[in-house]
């Protein structure tokens, strides 16, 4: 008998061999070409598993994986200088067009996924998809991607027919109308392997979607250097309508710019004779002082409506 045949512990079972580079722990010749050459491949990115493992629509993963590998014909692919068609100041990039652009950026902040997307320091469309859906579980993830393919299916749609010469001149309202549209279109889930379209999925998952009030103000405020900035974007639940404004001036504290912002949502409701409504912040700080009428402790100016 050989040594090698002894089993020292008898209730053990027989070694199990794994391949530690394969997910499933099974040994390939793919498998093992893939660690070979893995110097000259480069590590595997989760982004493409993201978008190629969601469960995404066809046309969203198709368009998804061209912005972001770079496989959209935008202007800084071109040796002439090719500025951005929206706002006629910046180089047409991916990374300007669907997220650093004045237009991308209202489009985000009153999307399905509201951000603001000026404040993610990123320097490539890539990146900045990485660095907002590191670290998030699944569900978020999947909304996160379906509303950045549905902003980037917009803007690309109509940023060919600005290149075509036919220069539909959109404006923002109709521009988010349409990423809400397809935002309900294409929310989807796999059940029993069919594709389902769920469009009242945006109500379900956005809680003060299911308010009573037909009209509503999202309201948020940010602070720099001394500087603060207030903005608010309104929705007419009756009409569709979309409203938007924004401000800057200077303040002491992130908590004035939130003020700020509330301050400019109401004088605008006031100026626009909407008196039943619902504002939605992000700051408890300004909500828990409206909610014990007392004061936080600011230093700010002080703003009329009037």
């Amino acid at each position: 008998m050989r040594i090698s045949q002894i089993q020292i512990a008898q209730e053990l079972g027989n070694d199990l061999l794994i391949w530690k580079e394969a997910n499933r722990g099974v040994f390939s010749v793919k498998e093992a070409y893939l660690m070979g050459q893995k110097s000259r491949f480069g590590s595997i990115e989760p982004l493409w598993k993201w978008i190629w493992k969601e469960n995404l629509h066809p046309r969203m993963r198709m368009i998804l994986w061209r912005a972001i590998a770079g496989a959209l014909p935008t202007g800084d692919k071109f040796g002439a200088m090719q500025l951005c068609c929206f706002c006629s100041k910046e180089m047409e990039s991916p990374l300007h067009i669907f997220v650093q652009c004045p237009s991308a950026v209202a489009i985000w902040f009153g999307s399905p996924v509201p951000i603001r997307s000026s404040m993610v320091s990123t320097d490539s469309l890539k990146s900045f998809v990485i660095e907002l859906c590191s670290g998030l579980e699944p569900e978020p993830r999947y909304r996160f991607l379906l509303c950045l393919a549905v902003i980037i299916d917009t803007l690309w749609f109509f940023r060919n027919e600005c290149r075509h010469g036919k220069d539909p001149n959109p404006n923002i309202h109709d521009l988010l109308r349409i990423v809400w549209k397809k935002y309900g279109e294409f929310s989807q889930y796999e059940d029993n392997g069919e594709v389902v379209l769920q469009k009242e999925r945006i109500c379900s998952e956005v809680d003060y979607i299911g308010s009573q009030k037909r009209k509503l103000i999202m309201v948020d405020g940010s602070f720099s250097k001394g500087k603060i900035g207030a903005g608010f974007l309104a929705w007419n639940r009756d009409t569709n309508d979309w409203f938007y404004e924004a401000k800057s001036a200077v303040g002491e504290n992130a908590v004035v710019a939130e003020v700020f912002a509330w301050f400019i949502a109401l004088q605008w409701a006031t100026n626009n004779n909407w008196d039943d409504l619902v504002i939605i912040p992000d700051s408890s700080v300004v909500v828990d002082a409206f909610m014990k009428e007392k004061h936080p402790n600011w230093h700010c100016i002080s703003w009329s409506l009037v």
